[in-house]
């Protein structure tokens, strides 16, 4: 999804998508391993800062990154 997302409007290097909607935001990013790509979705309530959303989901990234 992410992928079409991105080659439809033409950017490069994109790596984050942020959707928000009046219930709740939803965020779609990519994990550039080189053996396992990955796409990780998250999902929270509206309240939640999306500075530490996207903090969280650096630290989660790398992680994950290191465990594959």
């Amino acid at each position: 999804m992410v992928t079409a997302f991105i080659s439809e409007i033409n950017l490069v290097g994109c790596q984050t998508i942020t959707l928000d909607a009046v219930n709740g935001k939803a965020l779609l990013t990519s994990i550039p391993h080189p053996k396992h790509p990955l796409v990780l979705v998250a999902m929270t309530n509206k309240d939640i800062l999306l500075g530490q959303l996207l903090y969280e989901i650096k630290e989660t990234s790398e992680a994950l990154m290191d465990n594959l």
